[in-house]
Parts: C-alpha cells; sequence; structure tokens
C-alpha cells in the first residue's frame, strides 16, 4: 500500500548510503529517520495505544514503527514495503488521525483489498472508494486503475 499525497514524492534516503535490498531482509524503511526525536516516537506510541484503546498495544516491529514516525510527525510522503499481515494500514490510520483535515489516499491493487479496508475501518473513519464521489472524507481508498485515471490525476492534484 502507499501512503502519500499525490503531488510529494515518497521520502527515500540517497540509495548510494542505504544497506543493500539483501540486508534489509523482508522489511525496509529508507528514510531520514534521525529527524524523529525519541519524544515523537513516544507520542506515535502513546497514538497507537490511544487507536486500540489498549495501553499496552506496541508496534509490531521496529520498521512499522520508524514508518509510523514518518508519517505522523513529518507530514512527508512515505513508501513502506511490509509483509502481509506487517501493519501497514494502522501507518494511514494514524496519518489520518494526525491531520484529519486532509486527504490520506490509499491505493490498493484489488477490490477485494478495498472492500476489506472499508469493512474494518469504517467504524472509526469515513471511507471513499470513488474520487468522483470525494467530499471530506478522511481515508480515499482507491484501486490502482482508479487512481491512475485522467479524472482521478486531475482531482487528486487539486486535493494537494
Amino acid at each position: 500500500n502507499i501512503t502519500a499525497p499525490p503531488t510529494q514524492s515518497p521520502t527515500i534516503i540517497n540509495p548510494s548510503h542505504a544497506p543493500p535490498i539483501s540486508s534489509c531482509g523482508k522489511d525496509a524503511v529508507l528514510s531520514p529517520q534521525s529527524k524523529i526525536t525519541h519524544t515523537q516516537s513516544s507520542l506515535t506510541l502513546m497514538a497507537l495505544r490511544r487507536f486500540f484503546d489498549n495501553p499496552m498495544a506496541m508496534f509490531k516491529s521496529r520498521h512499522q514503527h520508524q514508518a509510523a514516525d514518518i508519517v505522523y510527525h513529518l507530514n512527508e510522503s512515505a513508501l513502506v514495503v511490509l509483509p502481509t499481515s506487517g501493519g501497514k494500514s494502522i501507518l494511514f490510520c494514524l496519518a489520518s488521525c494526525a491531520q484529519p483535515q486532509k486527504c490520506v489516499l490509499v491505493v490498493v491493487p484489488l477490490i477485494s483489498l478495498q472492500d476489506d479496508l472499508i469493512r474494518r475501518l469504517g467504524d472509526k473513519f469515513s471511507c471513499c472508494t470513488s474520487i468522483e464521489e470525494y467530499n471530506s472524507h478522511q481515508l480515499l481508498i482507491l484501486t490502482y486503475e482508479h487512481a491512475v485515471t485522467n479524472t482521478a490525476l486531475s482531482r487528486l492534484h487539486l486535493l494537494a
């Protein structure tokens, strides 16, 4: 899943300074993590616990926590690669909680994933699956095929 405003580039460190992909394992977050303070990282964990209404909630991995710090505090685009069930969904949920006045765009490869997200998130978020019907929903969940149409791209440009 990609969680990013449509007109910004993902935050990625200089590839020449990044570890080789083979040494990253299955999860990788390449970003300016040094911009995040310890206090901000603690606030991200508190936001996760509020979201789940569980004072013991924890991130699934260090990489998920790093990505959450970026989307929650830096207001930057992020390209996050995590395995299936690695916790990508909470990232755009936290981004939406951090800035509820902004549109968070989620692009998924399949309609079934789009439907699953709406089913899982419908209680906490206002969701929309059509750029033509988008009004002021917090989460705009589009399939790749819909996100790259000329209509969608021009409307997304206006939202940025």
